[in-house]
């Protein structure tokens, strides 16, 4: 799952273009994103994952790492 959301990443973040990607890059606290992009991530996880977001129970933090947003799109999908 981890590669599928590094795809998204890029796909949908272009300061992360040529960025090396692994489980604990930083892309809030480094700069990489905004709320506008984590805005865009979360419908894209949507999508691709079938799961529900609901935003009262979503933190910055659920999207500091590629690691962090893997734990979190688990724990919607029951895993």
């Amino acid at each position: 799952m981890l590669d599928e959301i590094i795809g998204l990443l890029r796909e949908n973040v272009d300061e992360l273009e040529d960025v090396t990607l692994d489980a604990d890059t930083s892309l809030i606290a480094s700069g990489y994103m905004d709320s506008y992009e984590v805005v865009t991530l979360l419908m894209k996880l949507e999508q691709a994952f079938s799961i529900s977001i609901d935003l009262d129970d979503l933190s910055l933090e659920d999207f500091e790492t590629p690691g962090r947003i893997v734990s979190m799109v688990e724990g919607k999908r029951g895993n």
